[in-house]
């Protein structure tokens, strides 16, 4: 098994050299090659992209240093984060001292627009009484023209140049308007009722009919009379004689029978009972039809007639009404001479702003004078203010100019050692071991892996892995930090007194050193629990107090907001410090979860991390 990783290891560095892809690569090499290449052409061009930076930073012309990159090289260079502080600091003294000259300036300002004010005042009252006049005669005729000014005012404010007076105006002229009363419509009247008339349609009449044995009564005849004759049938021969002279004789059918006929038996005699007359002896009589007399009565037929309309309309109606003219009445109020009043206003308040001139005479010369005598002072002060601005200025100007000056340097030499290992990085690409399961570029943990394997933090974890998602021991955490620690000499340090760590151990140095630091004091009861495996909560514990031993360690200024991190929780300081300080973000959705276990993986990338920002490793 072994054998098989070390050539999977010399075919992938042989391919990656040459070029050349060996004949029994599987489909999976040959993405991982792919991959590398890729990877190496991407680091590639990083470096030539910090080449040219580094090329830039040196030119005779002063280069601009991005947000990024100054961040950059402020958490790796003390002495230029105190140049920052020194520029900040003359920079705010400079900010004062332009403040309070400006400040000194206004006020030299105001007091000198107020002297030359009272000048002015002092000229204007000189004026007002170089006629000859004493202050009081100046003021007594002030008084008496603002008097009559007065008067006049009020006579004027109640004599009307013109008086008020009412206008009607016409707003709209009478008319007038037609309105509907009652719509038109239409009337059905009533000119004949309705009624039924008896009609005849059939006269009473008779009609002869020839007769025969069977009739039926016609339609319309209300009753007939068959006519017949009398004769004798002949016993042997069936034979009817009839004598013409015989009586006829008639009977009456009425229309509840519509047929009439004589019945004749199976001989052609007919049946006894069923003509009118029959006879004894050897014959018998026989009627023999010879017509009918069918009789007509007269036929009457109703006859409805609706009742008749007849329609009347009736026109619309009217009706007038009229709207008489509408006015509005518009005043006019009285009309006053208000340029005149206006004018003599003006004029008593020019009065009165003279008369309070020439009763502020002696406070306006005291404060002219006051004024006159604190000029100076305020001048001077201005002066030495402005040039205590002008020494401040020059301070943060060369603060700020050493201070740019150290950042381009500063970042330059970031620059180089970002190169320097991305050049180690190359070089382990191309020709390093790799580990068989961690081959992806893209892998979270794929930098941090190899940053560890070339500082020799870590050789993997046999048969050319790493297994990056094995659970983290105790053991092989104080392993990391004592090689990320340069692997000190602890042969001087006698085994530390735990029942579960001997002498020999591959960790036994490592347990060494962590004690001897106070990295760790053991699991307790006297053990150390070296295949215990270390949550989340324990690693970054331990790293802080790596940090302490190492003197990077600064207190955190922000409290981590985690929903399963309380105050009160023994690790709560190592998290807010590793958060402070960049070591962890968290594990996603607002938790830390400290109770996980950690992962080799996630313990090179906090080892990374840790590197990044404290850059000791």
């Amino acid at each position: 098994m072994k054998t098989r990783h070390v050539l999977t290891a010399i075919t992938l560095a042989i391919t990656l050299a040459t070029g050349a892809v060996p004949v029994y690569a599987t489909t999976n090499a040959w993405d991982q090659i792919g991959e590398r290449k890729v990877r190496i052409e991407q680091l590639e061009t990083e470096a030539d992209a910090l080449e040219a930076r580094i090329k830039a930073l040196s030119g005779e012309e002063a280069p601009v240093i991005t947000t990024e990159e100054e961040a950059d090289a402020l958490a790796h260079d003390a002495a230029l984060k105190k140049l920052q502080k020194d520029a900040d600091s003359t920079r705010a003294a400079w900010k004062t001292a332009s403040e309070a000259a400006e400040e000194a300036s206004v006020k030299a300002e105001a007091a000198q627009d107020a002297v030359r004010d009272y000048q002015d005042a002092c000229k204007t009252l000189e004026a007002l009484l170089s006629a000859g006049m004493t202050l009081d005669d100046k003021l007594a005729a002030d008084n008496a023209r603002i008097a009559a000014i007065n008067k006049e005012i009020k006579e004027l404010e109640t004599t009307p140049v013109s008086n008020a007076y009412d206008e009607q105006t016409l707003i709209k002229e009478a008319y007038d308007e037609t309105r509907l009363v009652k719509e038109a419509y239409d009337e059905q009247e009533l000119v004949s009722e309705a009624y039924d008339e008896e009609v005849k349609v059939q006269e009473a009449h008779t009609e002869e009919v020839e007769g025969d044995w069977t009739w039926t009564l016609p339609e319309n005849a209300s009753w007939a009379d068959a006519i017949y004759k009398y004769g004798c049938i002949c016993n042997t021969c069936n034979e009817i004689f009839y004598d013409d002279e015989n009586e006829t004789g008639q009977q009456k059918w009425s229309r509840h029978s519509d047929e009439m006929y004589v019945a004749w038996n199976n001989a052609g005699r007919p049946e006894k009972g069923t003509s009118p007359l029959w006879g004894h002896g050897g014959y018998h009589v026989a009627p023999r039809i010879v017509g009918y007399t069918v009789y007509y009565d007269d036929i009457y037929e109703t006859v409805h007639h609706d009742p008749v309309y007849t329609t009347i309309h009736h026109d619309a109606e009217y009706t007038t009404i009229h709207h008489d003219a509408e006015y509005t009445t518009i005043h006019h109020d009285a009309v006053y001479d208000t340029e005149k009043i206006n004018a003599l206003k003006a004029e008593r308040d020019a009065l009165e702003a003279e008369r309070e001139t020439l009763l502020s005479h002696e406070d306006i010369v005291k404060k002219k004078e006051a004024a006159e005598q604190v000029l100076p002072m305020l001048l001077a002060t201005a002066k030495q203010l402005a040039d205590q601005e002008i020494v401040c200025k020059d301070k943060s100007d060369t603060a700020t100019l050493t201070y740019q000056k150290a950042l381009v340097g500063s970042v330059k030499v970031r620059t180089e050692q970002k190169l320097e290992e991305l050049r180690e990085t190359i070089d382990y690409e191309k020709n390093g071991t790799k580990f068989t399961d961690v081959m992806n570029p893209q892998a979270w943990y794929y930098d941090a892996v190899y940053w560890a394997a070339r500082n020799g933090i870590t050789s993997g974890y046999g048969e050319g892995t790493f297994q990056p998602n094995a659970r983290l021991t105790r053991a092989q955490t104080v392993t990391f930090l004592y090689k990320m620690a340069g692997s000190p000499d602890v042969s001087g340090l006698s085994a530390p007194d735990f029942t579960d760590v001997q002498e020999g151990k591959w960790y036994c140095d490592a347990v060494k050193w962590a004690v001897a630091n106070g990295i760790t004091n053991g699991y307790g009861k006297g053990t150390f629990k070296p295949d215990v495996a270390c949550s989340r909560a324990m690693i970054v514990t331990f790293l802080m107090r790596y940090a302490r031993l190492t003197g990077v360690y600064t207190d955190p200024e922000t409290t981590a907001s985690f929903t399963d991190v309380k105050d009160t929780d023994w690790y709560v300081d190592a998290v807010n410090w590793a958060v402070a300080n960049g070591i962890t973000s968290g594990y996603g959705e607002g938790t830390f979860q400290p109770d996980v276990t950690c992962t080799r993986a996630m313990m090179v990338q906090f080892l990374k991390n840790f590197n990044d920002m404290a850059n000791v490793a």
